[in-house]
């Protein structure tokens, strides 16, 4: 359901919507090298407060980084799903080559600030912008801010903004961040890489130059993006200046960008191939209401500019719970924005050409996420927290490591095929759980396999590494009926070829909730009866919650009907709890008037309860829906055509 937003503080508030949205995603090339000949590369995005998207990007005339380029736009007014004509914002009239369109727009007016560059043979460069007032269609005279880095304390003549795009702050000030080196004639260590920020307090009418990121050989920051933390901070994320695969690196400013903390690596992302990355706030809690979502897009492969994948953060970028690949190839750059339909824009580039891809947190998560009920959040567990057990005869003891998820493993020296650690995990709910383990990697370790209450999970996981590390391996999903302990085993099922012995080194196991069973007490619902015949409720310890419909049917075509409130579209197996006994009509359940499942029969010699499965069934939307329990017949045997349902459940797919 699209729904309009406003703007407020630089983050798009969204209003109260009655249930969560389908899952959502398309795309759409932007920029297309077979119309033009040329290809593009850099891109840069921004929403107005029109809703109309703006795709910028360098127009590479021939393909270098320093060659001739053209800053170009694209327009949608239908929220990506069109784009208007080709816009040439700064042509390239004298071979110059015009790179790295950063927008920034200001909130309170609608005026559009777009940074750039003239790149001066990658050894130095001069920082433009134009303004637009009109939503992108017509653009000013281009103003030179070069001289706002005058002060760079390591005085280097190369700066480039973004890439991306700059931020609004909730206090209003507009914000632009920029990379620095001195000439690639340099070797690499001598370049002193590092990032400032631009500001404006006035609505664009004059920019300021903000604090430097202390310059740091260790961690030589380039291309980064900016954004804002929910308790006013400032985290700059940027890429490390080499190629390689390396974490990001990072830096923090509590004084609105005048000085930045020490540059760090972001443990919370692994490394991938050094490229751009995109980050943006997504959602911000106001006064304690709502959540707090970062997005964050990336290539994820070690060696490759490919696996484009965007990860959600709901503790602002410390760690990054849901994962999702947006497309499995070529992939570099990208840039996100979030539209007023409540769904993000990402536009990125695919070998010369750009692609523009839409999604919602749905998609994204796969349902585990939405704008009502917002997130549900795995369950980790800490092996060195859990009672343990293992096989005898070697030696098991906790490892302590800052690197581990919670600062410690389980290390058990084992020494052959059979050996195995237990844990006990507490599962709090009955559903269906996505299962990840994380495992200390090293030389001397088991292949493994994961058993649930003896029951093979998964795969066999290898944790064998020629270097020291964490890896975590998905084990796929298991369906737990019903809450409490249950015992994870790490069993040694042979070694790699290459590995020294059978060692076992859990770190952590985490159960991703994919969507909850849900059980409805008969007793609890809206009930309506065929008349004439006594309906209610009979107390019995050994009901699912303690009571069952009494209904002292005694024709065929006796019914009972329940309404179910059920929360979400989607397809569900349908299981019914009856209480057994002589006096039993056999049922047909239908939902909505259409039958569901085949006829079953409570009957028995013995008063108890049985449960019937009745195959599965999809709602197309959400709502109340009426499980009817019709009396078809009855048993040869039986003396009645009581109607006892005790419990339904509907367990998602």
């Amino acid at each position: 359901m699209a729904v309009v937003l406003v703007f407020s503080g630089g983050a798009w508030v969204f209003p109260a919507k009655s249930y969560a949205d389908a899952p959502y995603f398309d795309s759409t090339p932007v920029f297309d090298p077979a119309s033009t000949g040329y290809s593009y590369r850099i891109p840069g995005l921004a929403v107005t407060n029109a809703g109309t998207v703006l795709a910028f990007a360098e127009e590479r005339l021939q393909p270098g980084d320093a060659d001739p380029h053209n800053i170009v736009l694209r327009r949608s007014t239908d929220q990506g799903k069109t784009w208007g004509a080709l816009q040439v914002i700064e042509a390239s009239t004298n071979n110059e080559s015009w790179t790295n369109p950063v927008p920034v727009i200001d909130r309170s007016t609608g005026d559009i600030f777009l940074f750039y560059a003239k790149n001066n043979g990658n050894n130095s460069s001069q920082v433009f912008y134009r303004k637009n007032s009109d939503d992108g269609a017509t653009w000013s005279g281009r103003t030179e801010i070069t001289g706002l880095f005058a002060g760079d304390p390591e005085s280097r003549p190369f700066h480039l903004p973004g890439p991306g795009h700059g931020i609004q702050l909730q206090n209003g000030r507009l914000m632009v961040q920029v990379w620095h080196r001195h000439g690639v004639s340099l070797p690499v260590a001598q370049r002193e890489y590092g990032v400032s920020v631009v500001y404006s307090d006035d609505g664009g009418s004059t920019w300021q130059a903000g604090g430097y990121v202390p310059v740091d050989a260790n961690y030589p920051i380039n291309e980064s993006r900016i954004v804002e933390l929910a308790n006013g901070d400032i985290v700059v994320n940027g890429r490390y200046a080499a190629s390689g695969t390396h974490r990001r690196i990072v830096a923090f400013s509590d004084d609105g960008g005048a000085t930045w903390s020490a540059p760090e690596f972001d443990e919370a992302i692994r490394s991938f191939s050094a490229v751009d990355a995109s980050l943006i706030r997504f959602t911000q809690s106001s006064g304690g209401v709502g959540t707090n979502r970062l997005l964050f897009s990336r290539p994820d492969h070690p060696t490759s500019r490919m696996n484009l994948t965007v990860d959600v953060s709901y503790d602002e970028g410390a760690s990054w719970t849901y994962s999702k690949v947006v497309d499995s190839g070529a992939a570099a750059y990208s840039d996100m924005a979030v539209l007023p339909d409540n769904t993000v824009v990402l536009l990125y580039e695919k070998g010369s050409n750009m692609i523009a891809a839409r999604f919602n947190i749905e998609w994204l998560t796969d349902g585990k996420d939405n704008l009502i009920d917002g997130p549900t959040f795995p369950l980790v567990y800490e092996a060195e927290d859990l009672n343990v057990s293992a096989s005898s005869g070697d030696t098991l003891s906790i490892y302590y490591d800052a690197n581990a998820s919670g600062g410690a493993v389980l290390r058990y020296l084992s020494g052959a095929v059979g050996d195995y650690v237990s844990l006990d995990v507490d599962v709090p709910q009955a559903g269906t759980y996505e299962v990840k383990v994380r495992s200390r990697t090293a030389t001397n370790r088991a292949q493994l396999q994961l058993l649930i209450d003896g029951t093979n999970q998964g795969a066999v996981f290898d944790p064998y590494s020629a270097t020291v590390g964490y890896q975590e391996f998905d084990l796929g999903t298991v369906t737990f009926t019903s809450p409490g302990t249950k015992v994870f085993m790490f069993l040694a099922t042979g070694k790699n070829a290459s590995s020294t012995g059978y060692a076992i080194f859990p770190d952590s196991i985490t159960l991703i909730p994919q969507s909850p069973i849900l059980v409805y007490e008969a007793e609890s619902l809206n009930v309506s009866a065929s008349s004439g015949d006594t309906l209610s409720v009979y107390y019995d310890a050994s009901a699912s919650g303690g009571a069952v419909l009494r209904y002292l049917g005694d024709a065929v075509g006796d019914y009972v009907a329940l309404d179910v409130e059920v929360p979400k579209a989607g397809t569900y197996e349908v299981k019914v709890r009856s209480r057994t006994a002589t006096n039993r009509a056999q049922l047909q359940l239908l939902i909505d008037g259409t039958n569901q499942g085949a006829v079953f029969d409570p009957y028995s010699a013995t008063v108890g309860y049985q449960e019937f499965d009745l195959d599965t069934v999809t709602f197309t939307s959400p709502g109340t829906k009426v499980f009817t329990f019709l009396a078809t017949g009855k048993n040869a045997s039986s003396t009645g055509y009581g109607i006892f349902p005790d419990s339904i459940t509907l367990i998602p797919q």
